[in-house]
């Protein structure tokens, strides 16, 4: 299989991939993202929320009503070869409209270097955000793409923003209190999202920089692994500062080329899956074979408890008060 040539666009979403990112935590009746990137030209996002349950024809209408409508019919539509993506009815609209498609095989994706790098960049930044704010991540879908398209990325100079209407839109900013109870709660929740989804998109970009001088490999079902915890939300995530990752966990599905699901404690009432960047493989040894570290605690009005699985030892230690009386203490 030949790697797919990288873009050469000088116009807007003339050359996008678009991927469908299922198994979030359910939103407002939203379950996945389907995430349009622009390869050409500015490397700006379009985040639509969708259903894992999603159709073709639901796909095919959420590229006209976000893409076609807005910047015209792309010259080229990287995937991967979801069935919903290369479905007949798909094939026909390409045709109509004299689109190319460039599909890559979805565990072993033959798109270049730098497409499928950015890829596992958004990918990562919504995984963050989502696992972070599991239940809201629906409604701040567009304050997430905003952030992300006024901040300029690896290779260009300016954002996607102003490379797309000229100049950058300006941030929503809730500086004043207002008297409409309804209307300071949704400039307070612009404002919670845009500093979360600031944050998120850091991290993501550290990581992606970090993990691109490193080598990694997939893991497989049934692999071992450290969770990060600084995404967990609390009171799930340890409070030690020095303790930065829980487990391990085991991998029991892995759902796409960089997501997997792990085997959480059943008291962790949080969704299971997560991105390949916020779990390390547990490394065995011949010295001290496999880990065993202690499980991590549970929260019970803030302070933490462990379960205790035995008692293997016990003694019962005599302490004499006088008067004749003794007192028997474990």
């Amino acid at each position: 299989m030949q790697p797919i040539k990288g873009p050469s666009a000088t116009k807007p979403f003339t050359q996008i991939s678009m991927d469908l990112i299922t198994d979030l935590p359910p939103s407002d009746g939203y379950d996945a993202i389907l995430s349009i990137v622009d390869h050409g030209l500015t490397k700006g996002i379009i985040l639509t929320p969708t259903r894992k349950t999603a159709t073709a024809d639901d796909i095919a209408e959420m590229l006209i009503n976000k893409v076609f409508s807005k910047y015209g019919t792309p010259q080229k539509i990287i995937s991967d070869r979801d069935p919903r993506f290369a479905a007949k009815s798909m094939q026909r609209l390409y045709e109509k409209l004299n689109i190319k498609p460039a599909f890559s095989t979805a565990y072993h994706p033959q798109t270049d270097g730098t497409t499928e790098r950015y890829n596992q960049e958004i990918e990562f930044y919504l995984a963050v955000y989502t696992s972070r704010n599991p239940n809201t991540w629906r409604r701040a879908l567009p304050m997430i793409e905003f952030v992300h398209n006024t901040k300029p990325h690896a290779g260009r100079q300016h954002s996607p923003s102003e490379l797309i209407l000229g100049y950058n839109p300006k941030a929503f900013i809730n500086k004043e209190e207002s008297n409409v109870p309804s209307i300071e709660e949704k400039t307070l929740f612009l404002e919670q999202a845009r500093e979360a989804a600031i944050k998120a998109h850091e991290q993501a970009r550290l990581k992606m920089a970090s993990r691109s001088n490193q080598p990694w490999s997939a893991l497989k079902v049934g692999d071992r692994v450290w969770l990060d915890n600084r995404n967990l939300p609390v009171p799930y995530a340890s409070k030690k500062l020095s303790q930065r990752r829980e487990g391990p966990f085991r991998v029991i599905r892995r759902t796409s080329p960089t997501t997997y699901k792990l085997e959480l404690r059943k008291r962790w009432k949080i969704h299971n899956k997560f991105h390949a960047s916020l779990l390390t493989p547990i490394v065995e040894n011949d010295i001290y074979g496999k880990h065993n570290p202690q499980p991590p605690p549970t929260l019970v009005s803030g302070e933490e408890e462990y379960e205790v699985e035995a008692i293997l030892n016990h003694r019962v230690r005599k302490r004499h008060l006088g008067n004749g009386r003794l007192v028997l203490r474990p």
